[in-house]
């Protein structure tokens, strides 16, 4: 069976929600029926992250994810998160 559409990974899937949720106020606040998988890679959610230009919000994503992670990620990769974003080469 062939699919129409993409279907995103897990990764960017939780991404999504984290980003609606710090842009939405309390919306998604809690995910009690969350279970990642096995393979699940924090790294590539943190590149998602990442590539959230408005500092403010890269945070406010950044903190969704510690909360939900129960702090569970070390600080060397919570600062290469928060880090400001150089401003683009011409």
């Amino acid at each position: 069976m062939t699919r129409p559409f993409d279907l995103a990974t897990p990764e960017k899937a939780l991404f999504d929600v984290l980003y609606l949720s710090a842009r939405r106020g309390r919306r998604f606040s809690a995910l009690p029926e969350i279970e990642l998988p096995a393979d699940f890679s924090e790294v590539a959610l943190l590149s998602w992250i990442e590539k959230i230009e408005l500092r403010p919000l890269r945070i406010a994503v950044a903190q969704r994810w510690d909360n939900l992670s129960e702090g569970d990620y070390t600080r060397s990769k919570r600062n290469a998160v928060l880090a400001p974003i150089a401003p683009a080469q011409p």
